[in-house]
């Protein structure tokens, strides 16, 4: 069976979110249903209000049972609701999560900086067996110091050329994976080019709108942030930018 591209791979997840979404949504509707049943069950308007049981009567039994039932049912519509509640926030949460996948900058960023952060690491591992791999080739055995600095024992090449291998295996899927959310992402309109910034301006962003103190690499820091804190500042990544205010 071929091996699924990270398309089709990030289309499944999305089509697992979607019938979560509406299975969690259906699970909360018939749970509510549940607890209007009950509550409807325990009602007590038939008895008069401020009726005390009468001790004795031949009514006491009865209206002892019908406040039991009654309970009972209070009881289980709270539950039903509680289970109401659950099932709703777990249909919001995927149904956010399915918005981020399109919609939400920020998510996209973080997808390809963890993308990036692979990236590098599957280069490392593949430089590293590498040399390790060559020097035992060439002499037979590897040097205790270098193959430290590799990262292996040096009698270790059974497992330098695994890792070897799986790297070489990983490193394109975490590149196809850094692809996938950069075109996503472009397909929104990318993130805001910090480079258009300098002191003073005002950027208007997802948490709000605040002056530029200073613009880095790849973040802006804004002060104040805090209302009547004059040296409080925070630090903002490109992609929660949207826009530059025009004075």
């Amino acid at each position: 069976m071929p091996e699924m591209t990270y398309a089709e791979v990030a289309q499944e997840r999305k089509d697992t979110l979607e019938r979560k979404s509406v299975r969690f949504a259906t699970f909360a509707e018939h749970a509510q249903e549940r607890s209007d049943e009950h509550w409807k069950k325990s009602d007590l308007s038939f008895i008069p209000m401020g009726q005390p049981i009468l001790m004795g009567h031949h009514s006491q039994r009865a209206h002892e049972n019908a406040i039991e039932r009654s309970n009972n049912h209070s009881r289980k519509s709270i539950e039903e609701e509680e289970k109401a509640r659950k099932w709703n926030r777990r249909s919001e949460h995927a149904e956010n999560l399915l918005t981020k996948m399109e919609e939400s900058k920020p998510y996209m960023s973080g997808k390809i900086a963890d993308a990036e952060t692979d990236i590098r690491l599957w280069e490392r591992r593949i430089e590293k067996s590498g040399i390790f791999i060559k020097i035992y080739e060439d002499k037979g055995y590897v040097p205790d110091l270098i193959a430290s600095a590799c990262g292996f024992s040096p009698d270790a090449i059974n497992s330098a050329k695994q890792d070897n291998e799986r790297a070489k295996r990983e490193l394109p899927q975490a590149q196809e994976k850094r692809d996938y959310w950069k075109a996503k992402l472009d397909s929104i309109g990318g993130v805001f080019d910090i480079t258009t910034l300098k002191k003073g301006d005002v950027i208007k962003t997802v948490h709000g709108e605040f002056p530029v103190k200073s613009v880095n690499k790849k973040t802006v820091t804004v002060s104040p942030w805090m209302p009547g804190v004059p040296s409080s500042k925070m630090s903002l990544p490109a992609c929660v930018i949207l826009c530059k205010v025009v004075p």
